[in-house]
């Protein structure tokens, strides 16, 4: 994969609003416009959480952060949200530098399924099955890239719903600055649900180190994301019907607690069920790909 030059917009954004829209594991987003040769454009802000005044953890940061951003340029395709550039005038720390990407009224799956559900109308099926073959589309793409990229951080918060009703994948690449020294993040309550079985272990190199996110934990947080999306219901919950807490997850998953197809049927077919069941495989190797699935899907639903 060839890497992108890098568009430097300092100076060109501003913040719009001085309190954030939103965040996630890597950062904060805030609601802005970039002023170009082109016209006035409404983007997203986001900005990374730095705590560290070593020059040599800063520097790493920056190094992996922009080798991540030249990966995101690459990416040219219809579920994946476009990388305009960066800026390092925004972020409370300066010199550190904040992605600007399309700003989409609709904000982020979750977003629009609780703004469509609170109205009372949901979301029709046909178009929640659109939105789950989009992200597998988008995710396919993502892991047949020469080098494959893998997102590691898939959930209702990092699909976006863009102005045409299409889903797009974001913060792809980013959640590798999670593990780096000095990079401060904010676990948002509920993302252990999407977590690989394998993730909640020990890594490679022995007691105390991260595993590593996979092509194959993307499909394990697919699989439990496609539940979501097809039934806007919890994954794991209490016998009171209440979602799991993470300490909760955390326990039951490695033990093989894994969602009840009951809980499900009346939103998911058994073609999809086959489908989320065959992407919780304990075993990462006997998980289908994305093509894969893709694929097996074509035709029936």
């Amino acid at each position: 994969m060839n890497q992108a030059q890098i568009t430097d917009i300092t100076s060109q954004v501003t913040k719009l609003e001085v309190h954030q829209r939103g965040g996630g594991s890597s950062g904060d987003v805030f609601y802005g416009e970039w002023r170009s040769s082109q016209g006035q454009t409404k983007v997203a802000i986001k900005t990374v959480r730095v705590c560290t005044d070593d020059p040599a953890e800063i520097a790493n940061i920056l190094q992996k952060f922009m080798r991540e951003a030249r990966v995101w340029a690459t990416l040219k395709h219809e579920h994946i949200v476009p990388f305009c550039g960066i800026a390092s005038d925004l972020a409370p720390r300066r010199g550190i530098p904040s992605v600007i990407s399309p700003w989409y009224d609709s904000g982020s799956l979750r977003t629009y399924y609780n703004q469509h559900w609170q109205d009372g109308n949901g979301v029709a099926v046909n178009t929640r099955k659109s939105i789950m073959f989009g992200v597998l589309d988008g995710l396919k793409y993502l892991h047949t890239r020469d080098p494959p990229v893998v997102h590691g951080d898939l959930s209702t918060q990092n699909v976006l719903i863009d102005d045409k009703g299409q889903p797009r994948l974001t913060d792809f690449g980013l959640s590798v600055l999670v593990d780096i020294p000095g990079f401060t993040t904010v676990t948002n309550r509920g993302t252990y649900k999407y977590m690989a079985v394998e993730l909640f272990g020990d890594g490679p190199g022995g007691p105390g180190t991260v595993p590593k996110k996979t092509k194959e934990s993307d499909i394990w947080a697919f699989g439990i994301l496609s539940l979501e999306i097809l039934s806007n219901l919890e994954p794991y919950v209490a016998p009171s019907g209440q979602s799991l807490k993470d300490a909760v997850v955390i326990t039951n998953v490695p033990k093989g607690h894994r969602p009840d197809h009951d809980r499900f049927r009346q939103y998911v077919d058994d073609d999809l069920w086959a489908m989320c069941k065959s992407c919780l495989r304990t075993d990462p190797r006997n998980r289908f790909t994305a093509e894969d699935i893709s694929r097996n899907l074509a035709g029936k639903c």
